[in-house]
């Protein structure tokens, strides 16, 4: 092994908005020349997103506090120390350059491990108001990294910088190509409906009653995201019930292509989806989760929809007689508002936020600074 190759410690885990960026900053790591290792809570999502990754991993003990029992916030104690010296264990051995944090619980216990082993701490935080997780770190970070302005307040000491979502390299190259291998047909309209990678129930058991008096339903095509529990076969019939043209799928398999080919979404707006659409340039009627952490989904939507790139819908206006169906009549009849909503979302978009971040974390790095063998490009 090369004493003189630079590392880097990434600590993320829960949900794919935390994992997915993580997974970005990685790549661009490896690109650079690092040696890198992931400390994740052991989760399914996790092995599963990591498991085609070339990234060394690591779990730890990682428990959520808001939502669990009486009895898992009186063990949490007992968790968060077990956690810390489980942490400090894998930062004092694989003794990093500097650690990045994306989100998740196991964030805090990698965060005030690396401070405590002397280590510079970087702070990732994906939506427009940080969760629990991140605002705790953010006392600690060295720099922080935002997508949405003013997430943080400015402190004395406290390093912000706004670069926008890190997103995959592939991810990125295969909206590209799509774009332009696109062929636009005049005759149909293509709208992609996605509730994330779990689905989103109500759009699962009501869009297509909603819809069902759509104009012009001879020549619009929905795709339709369901999510892994959802019954498919249940949906599609919803679909042909109302004379609606739709293709109902578990997981979209190649999302840039469906981005590409899509002529407008109606989608949740979590932080990631809201970074793919702007990147593929596509329209949406954003519907946020009314329970996310913080009511992040709703301040994401409301910060792009305020910059023309899409219209926010709250879920109970969703399930109300008509505002669906006239939402979506309008844009399938206006062209002229499509396009104002397309190059809004090119304005928006951001394609080398791992890249700057990585840089940005580079220039920081005292580690770096005092060793000129490592030369990370």
């Amino acid at each position: 092994m090369n004493k003189h190759q630079p590392r880097a410690i990434i600590a993320a885990g829960g949900t794919g908005g935390h994992i997915y960026p993580g997974v970005a900053l990685a790549q661009e790591l490896k690109e650079r020349g690092y040696e890198c290792l992931w400390i994740g809570s052991g989760s399914k999502l996790e092995k599963a997103i990591l498991g085609s990754e070339p990234i060394q991993y690591q779990k730890i003990q990682a428990k959520p506090f808001r939502g669990s029992s009486l009895f898992s916030k009186c063990l949490l104690p007992i968790h968060l120390t077990i956690a810390l010296w489980q942490a400090l264990w894998l930062i004092w051995t694989y003794k990093p350059d500097f650690v990045i944090t994306t989100g998740g619980y196991v964030s805090i216990t990698t965060a005030f491990a690396a401070k405590i082993c002397q280590h510079q701490v970087y702070m990732c935080e994906q939506n427009s108001r940080a969760g629990l997780t991140n605002r705790i770190v953010s006392r600690i970070a060295n720099g922080l990294f935002t997508a949405y302005p003013e997430v943080f307040k400015p402190k004395r000491n406290r390093k912000i910088w706004q670069v926008g979502n890190p997103l995959r390299k592939s991810i990125i190259e295969r909206i590209e190509n799509a774009k332009i291998n696109q062929q636009s047909s005049q005759c149909t309209i293509n709208i992609l409906v996605m509730g994330g990678s779990q689905g989103a129930q109500i759009f699962n058991e009501q869009l297509p009653q909603l819809l069902q008096n759509i104009k012009n339903k001879h020549a619009i095509n929905i795709l339709h995201q369901a999510g892994d529990k959802a019954n498919i076969d249940a949906i599609q019939e919803k679909y042909g019930t109302y004379g609606i043209k739709a293709n109902v799928v578990k997981y979209i398999d190649d999302m840039a292509l469906a981005y590409t080919n899509a002529d407008f979404a109606i989608a949740r707006s979590g932080a990631l989806t809201l970074t793919e659409l702007m990147s593929a340039g596509l329209p949406s009627i954003l519907v946020p989760l009314p329970n996310s952490a913080d009511n992040h989904q709703y301040y994401n939507a409301l910060h792009h929809s305020r910059r023309g790139a899409c219209w926010l819908l709250c879920q109970n206006d969703l399930v109300r007689d008509g505002y669906i169906k006239n939402l979506v009549n309008t844009l399938t009849s206006c062209p002229d508002i499509l396009q104002k909503m397309v190059s809004s979302c090119e304005k928006l978009k951001t394609t080398d936020a791992a890249k700057a971040i990585i840089t940005q974390c580079e220039v920081l790095s005292p580690r770096l600074k005092a060793s000129p063998d490592i030369t990370p490009s």
